[in-house]
């Protein structure tokens, strides 16, 4: 799995995680290593979608961005894309993902649809979010 798409699904999981202990809602969060890699493969037609939508035509380029402390929105802006584009394309990716999950067994169809109900709200705070990694 290469660093950004890591990046992508790992603050996702994170937030999803604390999301429903934050809100009130009850949440039973699953260790990233357990869900299937065909889950995560899948997104690789929406992950193709990104990069020309930001500008650019290198997974290293948008990693290096990302480092830097620069939000997807951020980027989709500076080269005239709207953001809101941006997080349209993440949620249709991750709400497939859930949706495996769920498939899969690996979360209840409770927790499935709680997850798909905050994911645009996460996905929005994510998208608009500049993160200082290195």
């Amino acid at each position: 799995m290469n660093k950004k798409r890591l990046l992508i699904v790992g603050t996702l999981t994170f937030f999803l995680s604390l999301g429903g202990a934050a809100w009130g809602h009850q949440a039973m969060a699953y260790p990233f290593i357990q869900v299937p890699v065909v889950a995560v493969a899948q997104g690789q037609d929406e992950e193709d979608d990104l990069l020309p939508l930001l500008g650019m035509s290198e997974d290293k380029e948008l990693q290096d961005a990302l480092y830097s402390g620069q939000s997807l929105a951020m980027l989709a802006e500076r080269h005239q894309a709207d953001p809101l584009e941006v997080v349209d394309l993440q949620v249709k990716e991750l709400a497939s993902q859930l949706k495996s999950r769920f498939e899969a067994g690996l979360i209840s169809q409770e927790q499935y649809v709680n997850h798909l109900a905050e994911l645009r709200e996460v996905v929005t705070q994510s998208v608009h979010t500049p993160y200082n990694i290195i």
